[in-house]
């Protein structure tokens, strides 16, 4: 959408809706290959100076992840903009089958050593950001794309690109 915005400027729409019915029809395709498949359970959640920040429900990322096959579990959390207690996020993620530690460069482990006791960190399913993520905003079917593949390995025969799973 912003990608049409800034195209009107230079005379380009065209190109622009060209575009994004690329990435739209991409969208498509992947998710007809999980129509049928059960839907994770994930949390996408990161820490800073003692408070967790989420994907509350109807958020960009909440439809990404629903986008992808699964289930927002921070969705049913009533938050403050998106800010809630480590309490709170452990509540939740102690059932998790994925987790997206939205960061970096950040270590769950030492901002929020209780999140590293959940199975989910410990059976390898935490992951966090590739150092370009925010360089790849843009690429919205990639992202989901790479959410789908993490979500359900194998479905879409890609490598992820923009995030890591993180075993440290």
């Amino acid at each position: 959408e912003w990608t049409s915005l800034i195209a009107a400027f230079y005379d380009k729409e065209d190109m622009a809706t060209s575009e994004l019915n690329k990435t739209v029809q991409k969208v498509e395709e992947v998710s007809k290959k999980i129509k049928n498949k059960a839907k994770p359970k994930v949390v996408w959640a990161s820490v800073y100076e003692g408070s967790a920040y989420i994907a509350p429900k109807d958020s960009y990322v909440d439809n990404m992840i629903k986008m992808a096959g699964g289930i927002n579990a921070c969705a049913s959390i009533d938050s403050n903009e998106g800010r809630v207690s480590i309490e709170q996020l452990h509540e939740v993620a102690k059932d998790a089958d994925i987790f997206v530690y939205s960061s970096s460069s950040d270590s769950i482990k030492s901002s929020a050593p209780v999140l590293a006791d959940l199975d989910v960190v410990k059976n390898g399913n935490l992951w966090v950001f590739a150092p370009d993520y925010y360089q790849s905003v843009d690429k919205t079917d990639e992202l989901i794309v790479d959410l789908v593949e993490m979500f359900h390995p194998g479905t879409t025969g890609e490598k992820i690109k923009h995030y890591i799973n993180y075993d440290k």
